[in-house]
């Protein structure tokens, strides 16, 4: 095959890897409701040939009404197509079962799965009470094997408190969203692992009012870089450029032996 055929095949097979563009999650349908369970639900692409992977869910709560205090599994619960967090030792009752930050600090763990780079674009409340501010929260750490789930039930040092100074990045808190889709992530900030919570998570305050709320759906894009495109086994025109080179000084070399 020709240097001129098999380049314009490579860039299309490069154009086919690409996992760009965006993807909405819902969360309809039961959830693990144990201490600690997990849920795991598929998004929809925005268009056909996206790559859109699924999202693992799972409850995160303070153990104490303080943000230092340890981070506890807590309960993820579905209610009419939106998530809420229960803590433990928390009632079941309206509101106390949303997410929260009334006596405990409640959040909800995304994790896109190994390898993914997904950038939070906006999200959704399916109901709230009282007050609706959030808190989003992205790993931007870049360690290896990093696994927030495992360090936030390992018990002590792990806190809300702490995560800002342990490699996760506050991405914003947002006040008064109500019901309406709202954007976030403006820097476009991508992640395999997102946290989302009640207002003041790591410790801040955006007022004296508790935040009842509960999340109906998130938009996402996929910023994963795409794997190399596959050899064609062609050389590149630099290669070609050097080999040309060195034939015709071949070619010369025993035109000068033959004289």
């Amino acid at each position: 095959m020709s240097f001129n055929r098999s380049f314009p095949v490579a860039i299309a097979l490069a154009a086919l890897a690409l996992p760009a563009g965006a993807a909405s999650y819902t969360f309809t349908g039961s959830t693990n409701t144990s201490l600690g369970g997990t849920t795991t639900y598929s998004g929809v692409a925005s268009s056909s040939g996206e790559v859109v992977p699924s999202v693992t869910v799972s409850a995160w709560a303070s153990a104490s009404s303080s943000t230092s205090s340890d981070i506890q599994a807590a309960y993820l619960e579905q209610s009419g197509g939106d998530l809420r967090v229960r803590a433990q030792g928390e009632t079941t009752s309206s509101p106390d079962h949303a997410m929260d930050n009334s006596g405990k600090f409640e959040a909800i763990l995304f994790d896109f799965g190994a390898g993914n780079q997904i950038s939070l674009d906006s999200i959704n409340l399916g109901w709230w009470s009282n007050d609706s501010d959030v808190a989003i929260l992205a790993y931007t750490g870049g360690v290896s094997g990093y696994d927030p789930a495992a360090l936030f039930s390992s018990g002590p040092s792990t806190s809300f408190a702490s995560l800002e100074s342990n490699g996760w990045s506050m991405i914003g808190e947002y006040t008064n969203i109500g019901t309406s889709t709202t954007s976030v992530n403006s820097t476009d900030v991508a992640s395999r692992y997102w946290l989302i919570g009640a207002a003041g998570l790591t410790g801040s305050s955006l007022s004296g009012l508790a935040d009842y709320v509960k999340l109906s759906a998130i938009t996402t894009t996929n910023r994963t870089p795409p794997p190399p495109p596959p050899s064609t086994g062609v050389p590149e025109p630099a290669s070609l450029a050097l080999i040309g080179g060195a034939f015709a000084a071949m070619v010369a070399v025993r035109r000068r032996k033959a004289a």
